[in-house]
């Protein structure tokens, strides 16, 4: 599950309103409001877009109305209550495609200008659409994975350079004329044990909303970022690897302090209009993260605003 905190970039304030997000379907445990918590942003498979599943071939041959007929079937038929003429409804609904289609393999896999490059490009140009037709009209629409870095990102590195160039072609292309919203990923990568915290997650936040920030439509405009976050380490080379950071305040409670407001102070001069807080299905703590108070306090308290928060990042 995800939970999105709203932030207003042009106002210079921080009002920290919280949403809630499962995959799929809407969040409609109880216990959520009590924790401030709404339900207003959905994350959708691979799945949902593409057969074979996640797969860049898919998002090359599949037609018009496969796409459209797949996810009427896959994801809307499924989902209780929905209205598409529903002018009330403007959730996130947040296209999360991964495998050989994400979205970084648009410069990581194939060359500017490619056949294949326009191909994988045109794919998520056809599911935006096919979402703008077949959402509510004041629906918002999502895309996960802009940008995605490794843990602490060398811009200067082919693999970086690359990415960029593809999300730059893109956005040239027209990828994002359909997008409100794009997701930079913000798991944490690095822990207490760790060497170079807290100087990797400073270089983690300030490289992947620098660069999100180029991100651009065919008119100039430029979506709205909401960042990825999550309260478990996720990287298989650190020493801490899925250690719960709110779990254990006595050793991360400064550190997602530093982290949080970090993000925010970026907020204050780009577009930053969300964060969403995703938890791993992997660890067996999706619905208990909520459940277990002490570990909802600590994620909620690390997240308030910060009322001595200033300036930008330095």
């Amino acid at each position: 599950m995800a939970a999105t905190v709203q932030y207003d970039p042009l106002a210079k304030k921080d009002p920290m309103e919280v949403m809630s997000s499962a995959q799929l379907i809407w969040d409609t445990g109880s216990e959520y409001p009590s924790h401030g918590i709404a339900n207003k942003a959905v994350t959708i498979s691979g799945f949902v877009y593409t057969f074979p599943v996640n797969t860049f071939e898919a998002m090359r041959d599949m037609d018009e109305d496969t796409v459209r007929s797949r996810f009427a079937s896959a994801y809307l038929d499924g989902l209780a209550d929905f209205d598409v003429t529903d002018e009330t409804d403007n959730r996130l609904y947040i296209m999360d495609i991964e495998g050989t289609a994400e979205p970084k393999a648009i410069g990581e896999n194939y060359a500017v200008g490619s056949d294949d490059q326009n191909s994988l490009i045109d794919g998520y140009i056809l599911r935006a659409q096919i979402m703008r037709e077949q959402l509510p009209p004041n629906a918002r629409i999502g895309i996960f994975g802009v940008i995605a870095t490794a843990g602490n990102p060398d811009p200067t590195a082919v693999s970086f350079t690359d990415m960029m160039a593809g999300f730059e072609a893109a956005s040239d292309r027209g990828m994002f004329d359909q997008i409100d919203v794009i997701c930079p990923i913000l798991y944490h990568r690095f822990g207490i044990d760790d060497i170079g915290l807290p100087d990797r997650w400073d270089n983690y936040v300030d490289v992947n909303l620098e660069y999100s920030h180029r991100i651009h439509r065919r008119d100039g405009s430029k979506p709205v970022i909401a960042p990825f976050v999550s309260p478990f380490i996720f990287n298989g080379s650190s020493n801490n690897n899925l250690d719960l950071v709110h779990e254990n305040q006595t050793r991360y409670g400064n550190l997602m302090r530093r982290f949080s407001d970090r993000i925010r102070q970026h907020g204050h001069r780009k577009n930053i209009g969300h964060i969403i807080m995703w938890h791993s299905k992997a660890s067996d703590t999706d619905i208990s993260m909520i459940a277990r108070g002490t570990t909802t306090d600590a994620w909620l308290t690390a997240w308030q605003p910060n009322t001595q928060l200033l300036g930008e990042p330095k």
